[in-house]
C-alpha cells in the first residue's frame, strides 16, 4: 500500500462537516455503517493475505498467489488499476520496472505483451482474479488512484465490473482517495478508507460518521491509539496492515477487527 499524496484540506473540511449527524469530540455515538458489515463474507474478519499468499512460486498480486490464498481461507487484498483504455488490471506499483512506462499511460495489450511476472504469468486482469477466487473468500480491492487517473471513470468501470458477479459480500474496496470512495456511494460494497500516520485522515475524521466509506484501514502504527479505541467503542470497524512477523501481530492484533499479513503464517 502506497502513501499517496494528502488529499487537498477543502476536501477533508467539506467530508467532514457533510457527514450528517456525526458526533462531536467526546461523544458516545455509535459509528454508523451505510452497509452493515456484518454482511461481509466471514473472511474479512480475521487474517488478510497482502497481494495473496505469495513465495517465489506465486509472486504477489498472481493468480497463483491469489489461487494459494483462497485454497488456505485467507480473504486476499489486492491491488487494481485502470489502464488508458479503461480496463481493470492488477499491480502494486504505477510504473512498470522494466522501463515501460506507467499503467494509467498504457493500454491493457500493452502492458500484458510488454510485461510479464517473475514466474511468467501476465499481470492478471480482475476478472481473471474473481474468478480465480471463485467467490471462496473476501477480495479487498484497492483502488489505486495514480498518475492522474479520472477517478470518476476508475469508479465507474469497477463497479460494472463488479455488478457481473451475484454476490456482492465476497467484495470490500479500500482506497487512500477519499473522492474516488465517494464516487461508490450508490454501489453495495463496503468501503475502506486507508490511512498512515503521515497523512492524518483517521484524526481529522474518526469523530464523525462519514457517508462516504464505512471502515478505516489504518497502518500499524495507528493501532492501539486512544483515537482508535474510542472509535472501536463506538462500534467502528479497524482493519489493520501489514503485519510483517507473529510478533508484530500478537502485539496489535487486538486493536484491529481485521489485519493483512505478509511473509509468514499467522497463528491465531
Amino acid at each position: 500500500m502506497n502513501k499517496l499524496s494528502i488529499l487537498p484540506l477543502i476536501l477533508l473540511t467539506s467530508l467532514s462537516s457533510c457527514a450528517g449527524g456525526g458526533a462531536t469530540s467526546g461523544s458516545s455515538s455509535s459509528a454508523v455503517a451505510k452497509i452493515p458489515m456484518s454482511s461481509l463474507h466471514s473472511s474479512f474478519y480475521g487474517p488478510v493475505a497482502h497481494r495473496g499468499l505469495h513465495d517465489n512460486e506465486a509472486p504477489e498480486n498472481s493468480l497463483a498467489a491469489f489461487r494459494k490464498a483462497a485454497e488456505a481461507g485467507y480473504a486476499i487484498e489486492l491491488d487494481v488499476h485502470l489502464t488508458k483504455d479503461e480496463k481493470l488490471i492488477i499491480r502494486h506499483d504505477t510504473l512498470l520496472d522494466n522501463g515501460l512506462g506507467y499503467i494509467e499511460s498504457l493500454t491493457f495489450d500493452e502492458i500484458r505483451n510488454g510485461y510479464h511476472l517473475s514466474n511468467g504469468e501476465v499481470l492478471p486482469s480482475l476478472d481473471e482474479a474473481i474468478q480465480a477466487v471463485d467467490g471462496r473468500v473476501l477480495m479487498s480491492i484497492e483502488a489505486k488512484c495514480d498518475h492522474g487517473v479520472d477517478v470518476e471513470r476508475f469508479a465507474s468501470v469497477l463497479k460494472e465490473c463488479l455488478a457481473k458477479y451475484p454476490d456482492p459480500t465476497v467484495f470490500a474496496i479500500i482506497s487512500f482517495d477519499l473522492s474516488f470512495l465517494a464516487e461508490l456511494d450508490d454501489a453495495p460494497y463496503p468501503r475502506g478508507l486507508l490511512d498512515s500516520e503521515d497523512r492524518g485522515m483517521f484524526m481529522s475524521l474518526y469523530q464523525n460518521d462519514s457517508p462516504h466509506f464505512e471502515f478505516y484501514s489504518l497502518s500499524l502504527s495507528l493501532l492501539g491509539t486512544e483515537e482508535v479505541r474510542t472509535y472501536r467503542e463506538r462500534g467502528g470497524i479497524i482493519s489493520g496492515w501489514t503485519f510483517a512477523n507473529q510478533e508484530q501481530l500478537n502485539l496489535h492484533k487486538e486493536h484491529a477487527d481485521s489485519y493483512t499479513f505478509e511473509n509468514f503464517i499467522p497463528k491465531l
